[in-house]
């Protein structure tokens, strides 16, 4: 099943995972049988734009609403049918642990594909392999997501330029050089969301795998560093 840009932008505000026993399983707002405040919001108008679907949401929270979903563990709403959700979920080289994601300790669901390290990958200079390897890790993060043991947005990929040796996250960029990191994220991102998703195509019909979530602006970049934030 995939999910719509419109959907998926609307769904991050709120979305869902609900604490069961053996881990974070992952669910969503019910635009068919969920509360009238939510159901009769433009948020579950597949129509209507994301910006407006989410700002219709937002307008319908209260300042504690709002508050509460600004964390990593964001609470939801159960008055709006929002559940909660965790937004922290890793993918810069396969579907990664992490508080989003829930792998059983044997049979199914128990692993995910793991490639090399974006530094490693990257170094092929092969652009063709870099979609194929996103594809590979939104499929499965699909499954995952479509099991309720994953999210539908991952922190990938760290788009930073890796300058310094002396950062010890080099190994998840994509190396130093702009040109190189430019094709490599481009490429990263049609996999990782799909050709679908009329990011860097004409078909414009909205479809998303997933969300990339490109890294890092503030936390942990190397400008912010070289600065001493």
């Amino acid at each position: 099943m995939r999910t719509t840009l419109t959907a998926t932008a609307a769904a991050l505000v709120g979305l869902a995972s609900a604490q069961l026993q053996g881990g974070i399983y992952t669910k969503y707002p019910d635009c068919v049988n969920g509360p009238a405040l939510l159901t009769t919001n433009l948020v579950c108008n597949p129509n209507a734009s994301p910006h407006d679907r989410a700002v219709a949401i937002i307008n319908a929270m209260t300042i504690t609403e709002k508050l509460e979903n600004l964390l990593d563990v964001a609470n939801g709403s159960a008055r709006l049918g929002l559940p909660p959700y965790e937004f922290w979920s890793e993918a810069l080289h396969g579907v990664a642990g992490s508080p989003g994601a829930n792998f059983n300790k044997n049979g199914t669901f128990s692993y995910a594909t793991s490639f090399p390290m974006p530094i490693t990958f990257s170094a092929a200079f092969d652009d063709d392999l870099v979609e194929e390897i996103a594809t590979v890790i939104s499929t499965e993060a699909r499954a995952y997501s479509n099991a309720g043991r994953f999210g539908l947005n991952a922190f990938t990929p760290n788009i930073n330029p890796y300058k310094d040796p002396r950062w010890g996250r080099g190994s998840e960029t994509p190396g130093e050089d702009p040109l190189r990191i430019s094709g490599y994220v481009k490429r990263l991102l049609i996999g990782l969301e799909g050709t679908d998703a009329g990011l860097f195509n004409t078909s414009h019909s909205g479809y998303k795998k997933m969300i990339a979530t490109c890294k890092h602006f503030s936390g942990y970049d190397i400008p912010g560093m070289s600065l001493g934030h």
